[in-house]
């Protein structure tokens, strides 16, 4: 039997090391490994697209520090709605340097 983890929370986009968007984000967790999530950009750069010119470098970190690899799978950047993958899952949070809005 699955279980279905179903988490909700703000978080960040970064890609390579500079800051893009702040996001509120969904994602249920699957099999191990295996991590979808629906986000909303609030604040920010709007194209996460697959076509943006971030799109290989893309990272998601949650508030808590978690941060893992995104892949956009869907979404549009006119309303800022995309579902993702972090690839390969969450990492813990670690003392990666980034350039923090406003910094």
């Amino acid at each position: 039997m699955d279980t279905e983890v179903r988490t909700a929370g703000h978080g960040s986009v970064y890609a390579m090391g500079i800051w893009l968007a702040t996001v509120e984000y969904s994602f249920v967790s699957g099999a191990p490994g295996d991590v979808e999530a629906k986000i909303y950009v609030t604040n920010g750069e709007r194209d996460l697209s697959r076509d943006s010119i971030f799109a290989e470098e893309m990272i998601l970190e949650l508030n808590d520090g978690r941060w893992g690899r995104m892949e956009t799978l869907a979404g549009s950047a006119s309303n800022g709605v995309y579902r993702v993958r972090i690839v390969g899952g969450l990492c813990a949070p670690s003392t990666r340097r980034t350039l923090q809005p406003g910094a």
